[in-house]
């Protein structure tokens, strides 16, 4: 068996293919993303409650434990690591290529500027420039969104580019793994994110300004929490066997770590545990993929959708009536995305799809 996929201990049998958490976990956190942004964009008072009960900062870090558990999971079951870009490119670009290119002509209807201004040399970069990844060259569009309080046209988009550059660190470090010691890899990895993090909040808070929290975003800020994810995949069985004692330990350790940022090292680890507890050790709360994975389409639409309907006064006239046309909207939006642009690209083999025959 090659080297990327023995490397580490295998993964326990108690972790079914399809019978876990994982498709719910990542639509609830989808959606704490979404019931943010919509406070965040308009600022309107009916929805003022929503950042009490819902962090998308938490639900993003979630989300990064999550990729750390479930892209090793895909590294360890491919047979090349040819397969293994190939899977990950599939899963991640074709929606992606599509929430770019879609919207960016289709919004033209809502500019203030011309046709003939609005596809002119800023609407190439956007393209260009998002296409790559580089979301933050070009996130507006012209005369797109002008009198919103923010004009990016999908705000979203920026923890796309951390997912791609963590499928990409994998098998380096795996590699790293193998000749140095899994052990000091993986906690080198893990320290010295927190270090750059607690650094770039450091810097924020004595120096001023918004730039280094940008920064400390960015990776390697975010490689703690894939890091966590992955150390759990690839130790499943030790972490089973002591799941209930280590459960109640990121409990503590998570409320402690939220509380006071000189425990903030622990935290990625406490949030791990947590998440992969729900996910994979907690009861089975059903087939959430039966009708298909809508997790991605909701959180890649999201934005664009809110931006529209406060760009055409829906939001200012009727809060409640945003609510019901941002949420069908959204659903429809993955529904689509995922039946005729995710799906197709996957192979037969594939956890979602064979999620729908459960």
């Amino acid at each position: 068996m090659a080297w990327w996929v023995s490397v580490m201990p295998k993964l326990d049998c108690r972790l079914p293919a399809v019978l876990n958490n994982f498709d719910l976990l990542r639509l609830l956190l989808a959606l704490v993303v979404v019931g943010y942004h919509l406070w965040v964009l308009t600022r309107e008072t009916v929805f003022s409650m929503l950042p009490k009960f819902l962090n998308a900062e938490l639900a993003v870090d979630g989300f990064f434990v999550v990729s750390g558990f479930l892209i090793a999971m895909s590294f360890e079951k491919s047979r090349s690591i040819k397969q293994y870009f190939e899977k990950r490119v599939c899963r991640i670009y074709p929606a992606y290529l599509t929430v770019i290119i879609l919207p960016a002509i289709l919004l033209v209807i809502f500019s203030v500027v011309s046709a003939r201004e609005y596809f002119g040399g800023e609407w190439v970069k956007y393209i260009v420039s998002n296409l790559f990844l580089l979301n933050f060259l070009s996130p507006e569009l012209p005369g797109l969104f002008d009198e919103n309080r923010i004009q990016a046209v999908n705000g979203a988009l920026w923890t796309i580019k951390i997912e791609v550059m963590f499928y990409l660190l994998l098998p380096l470090l795996v590699l790293l793994m193998r000749r140095l010691g899994h052990w000091q890899v993986m906690l080198t990895v893990y320290a010295g994110s927190i270090l750059y993090s607690a650094g770039m909040q450091w810097m924020a808070s004595h120096e001023g300004g918004s730039f280094y929290l940008i920064l400390e975003r960015q990776l390697p800020g975010q490689l703690a929490f894939f890091m966590a994810g992955s150390l759990l995949f690839f130790y499943f069985d030790r972490f089973y066997s002591y799941r209930f004692p280590l459960l109640l330990i990121a409990a503590c350790g998570f409320l402690a770590a939220r509380e006071w940022q000189f425990l903030y090292p622990i935290y990625p680890m406490m949030l791990a545990i947590l998440v992969i507890s729900f996910a994979t050790t907690l009861k089975y709360l059903g087939n959430w993929g039966r009708w298909g994975d809508f997790s991605y389409g909701i959180y890649i639409w999201h934005f664009p959708l809110i931006q529209l309907l406060i760009a055409t006064g829906i939001v200012a006239a009727s809060p409640y009536l945003t609510l019901l046309i941002l949420f069908g909207g959204v659903f429809t939006m993955a529904f689509l995305s995922w039946h005729f642009i995710e799906r197709p690209f996957l192979n037969r083999a594939s956890h979602y799809r064979q999620a729908e025959k459960i």
